[in-house]
């Protein structure tokens, strides 16, 4: 059974409260299974905007190189 650190800590917080060692709200006591997604998953929601901006920008530059050079006469029109 591979029990990761966060996982223990849980569970550790769960006896600590269960046997009333720790009056924590049970938002906290659950924190340890929680909180690392609710942290993790914004950043690579982040991470993908950022992706998807930069290649919807290569392709506008893209656009733009093509255009000017229609309009300077080296590249025909389709």
């Amino acid at each position: 059974m591979n029990l990761t650190f966060m996982t223990a800590l849980f569970l550790i917080f769960l006896v600590l409260k269960l046997t009333e060692i720790i009056t924590w709200s049970w938002w906290w006591v659950t924190a340890p299974i929680w909180l690392p997604p609710a942290i993790i998953s914004p950043i690579f929601a982040l991470i993908i905007f950022v992706i998807k901006k930069e290649t919807d920008i290569k392709k506008i530059c893209k656009g733009l190189q093509k255009l000017t050079r229609r309009q300077r006469g080296h590249e025909p029109d389709h």
